[in-house]
């Protein structure tokens, strides 16, 4: 019998709030945004990470990420990532004692 994962899918879709400096000439190139975790039963937090390149010519600065509530932090270590550079965006969500898949995003 396959053991039921409540959340087969964390975050479904990360959206970020990015200045752009020059807004015609910056442009990100995401890895793939949907990821699966699979958090073990014990876990009482569960990560992804969502790679991304500036594939732009000028720099591009995040000025914030966010989620729709307080059980995932989205973080971004740097937040201004020259041409070229590649960077990460990692969502931590708190599952405590949730038992049911998360119906919340990060952006």
């Amino acid at each position: 019998m396959k053991a039921h994962n409540p959340f087969p899918v964390l975050p479904r879709a990360v959206f970020l709030l990015v200045a752009l400096a020059h807004p015609l000439l910056a442009e990100l190139k995401w890895d793939p945004m949907r990821i699966e975790i699979k958090p073990r039963p014990s876990d009482t937090v569960a990560e992804g990470k969502f790679g991304f390149v500036n594939a732009g010519k000028e720099a591009v600065t995040i000025e914030a990420v966010k989620s729709s509530c307080g059980c995932t932090v989205p973080t971004s270590e740097k937040m201004t990532h020259d041409p070229g550079e590649r960077g990460e965006v990692v969502a931590r969500f708190n599952i405590g004692e949730r038992k049911a898949r998360n119906p919340h995003r990060s952006e």
